[in-house]
Formats: C-alpha cells, structure tokens, sequence
C-alpha cells in the first residue's frame, strides 16, 4: 500500500512549537510531508517563523476556528493529492515509534480503516492544582489494538481523505465555538460505514500548562464540556441526571477538599460545577 501523508497541525501560535518542530524532522524521514496552518495569525507570527526550516512548511488559510481550519486542511489534503491526513495538535509531540506503528495499523488492519487514531497522554511540570491525569486518564494505554467501536478524537488521528469526500463528510461549524466537532464527524463516519481502528503503539505526549489545572481552568473546562455534550444532542433528561450528579460529586469534592485542604478535589470540584453551569 503506498500512502501519501499529511502531517497537519494548526496553530494560534499561544504554544511553543519547538519540541514539535525537533519531531517534525524525524517524522518528514517517514515520507510524511509536515504543514503548520495557521489559525487567526499572520504566517509570519514568531512562533511560525521559529518553526519553519525545521520539518516544516508552512500554508495560511482565509478561514479562523478550529472547524474552518481543519476542514480547509481537508481540502488543502485533496488538492495536492495526499491519500490521508494526520491531524495534530500544536501541544502534542510523538514518542519514539510513533509513525512507523501508526503506519503499521494502517496496513496490517483488515478490513484496511478508513480512521486511525493514537493514544494521547498528558504530562505536566508538576505545578497547578490537578494532576494530568485528572485531565487524560492514562488508561487508554490498556486498550487493544486494532478495529474499535466508539468516540474517537481528532488529535493524533489518521483519516483517509477519499472515504471522506466520497460521503462528503466534514466538521460541522455549529461546533466553533464550544469543541464537539471531531466526535460529531466520526459519528457520521461510522454512520457512513467507516472502519476505526486504534494504534496502540501510536502515543503522541500532550503537555498541559498550570492554567489548564488550576480552579477557573479546570471549571472553564467543565462547562465546555457540558456545552460540547450537549450541542451533541443529549436529551433534557439525560442532562438533568448529569447536572444532579455533576452536583452530588462537586459536593463531596467540596467536603473532602475543605476537611483535607486537598488542592487536587478543589479543582476537580471546580469542573463538576462547570458541568453543572455549562454555558448556555
């Protein structure tokens, strides 16, 4: 099987790109042509230009949000004849081995997928009030290689750009604001017949800053949580469980938090209660 492969990661240039940029040679050395696109700044903002002669181009795009984006890059893909596209996030570096069993699952899965997707595992300085494992569990490591059944994400994944628009199938922008997208599109994937499978040995690292695991990082996130679920059509009895749930658990999180001084249950009850608020 000959695969010609897009590594595509968009940027609004608030991330250091330079551990990225170190990878992108080691990843070019796969045959993978490595494209930065912008998202809302100029090609020439400094955290592009530090990247560029690095592993990668460069390719500015008229749209802004993370939906225009990656479907701009859809077509970007079709137009210069890539057979698939890696999304990747600007946060996210792979470890040693990443391509070669991404390309492995790709070509020994029958039937051949038409989404492979990695797992992603957060690491952190230390600092904040959350642990990265409060915001990725690392469990997904224990999961089986090969076809899988369920929600996948749109980071550190593999799609094949001809069963996409053979079923026209691209990120909805009512998700702009609030995330939501990637679930949404490989729902209608699987819908469309699409074939899933999970790389084991496909890890990409994702580093988190001390403002995503702080209080107000972990309850921003927690409302954009609630809103990205249910822009993805949760019933009103399904959301009313969840938000009295949301409430009971933030309510122990509180107690233990306040009889413990535990910093790591303020901040976890912190995103129950953004659950609860969401953003509606």
């Amino acid at each position: 099987m000959t695969a010609k492969i897009l590594f595509a990661t968009p940027t609004t240039g608030s991330r250091d790109l330079a551990r990225l940029s170190r990878a992108a040679r080691t990843i070019s050395e796969l045959g993978f042509t490595c494209v930065l696109f912008p998202n809302g700044i100029a090609p020439n903002h400094p955290s592009i230009e530090a990247a560029k002669g690095r592993g990668f181009d460069v390719v500015s795009l008229s749209g802004t949000g993370y939906v225009n984006v990656r479907n701009s890059m859809i077509e970007y893909a079709e137009q210069n004849d890539f057979s698939h596209i890696i999304f990747f996030d600007d946060d996210q570096v792979p470890l040693a081995g990443w391509g070669e069993a991404l390309l492995s699952t790709l070509t020994a899965t029958r039937p051949t997928p038409n989404v492979v997707f990695g797992p992603v595992i957060s690491v952190s300085d230390g600092g904040g009030w959350s642990t990265s494992e409060d915001l990725r569990s690392p469990d997904i490591l224990l999961r089986a290689e090969g076809i899988f059944e369920g929600d996948v994400y749109s980071g550190n994944t593999l799609i094949d750009i001809d069963f996409f628009n053979r079923n026209n199938l691209r990120f909805d922008e009512r998700f702009n604001k609030d995330g939501g997208e990637d679930v949404d599109i490989f729902r209608r994937a699987s819908c469309a017949g699409a074939v899933l499978a999970f790389s084991a040995g496909a890890i990409a690292i994702e580093f988190t800053s001390r403002s995503r695991r702080s209080v107000s990082g972990r309850h921003e996130a927690g409302r954009t949580a609630s809103s990205r679920k249910d822009s993805l059509g949760r019933s009103w009895y399904w959301k009313l469980g969840a938000k009295c749930k949301a409430i009971a658990v933030g309510l122990l999180l509180t107690i233990r938090a306040m009889v413990g001084l535990d910093r790591r249950a303020a901040a976890e009850a912190a995103f129950q209660f953004g659950l609860v608020r969401g953003r509606s």
